[in-house]
């Protein structure tokens, strides 16, 4: 009777280890997701008629800013 508590008790414990290694698994997994997430960007292209900024956030967005060049009439 004792043998089948004990066989109880290891099978248990194993079971519960896993579970708790499997639950810290998951967290670190996902506190470390964002780690290769896309940054916001921003770079300042220099054409030779004109300059331009183009910036991209972490979503994904972005928006490019024609600013012309100095000679321009606007």
């Amino acid at each position: 009777m004792k043998d089948i508590y004990h066989k109880y008790n290891i099978f248990s414990l194993t079971v519960m280890f896993l579970l708790m290694i499997n639950v810290a698994l998951g967290v670190f997994i996902y506190m470390n997701r964002g780690c290769n997430r896309h940054q916001d960007m921003v770079a300042f292209l220099n054409i030779g008629q004109g300059d331009a900024t183009y910036i991209e956030n972490a979503s994904g967005q972005s928006i490019l800013i024609d600013t012309g060049n100095k000679d321009s009439d606007v």
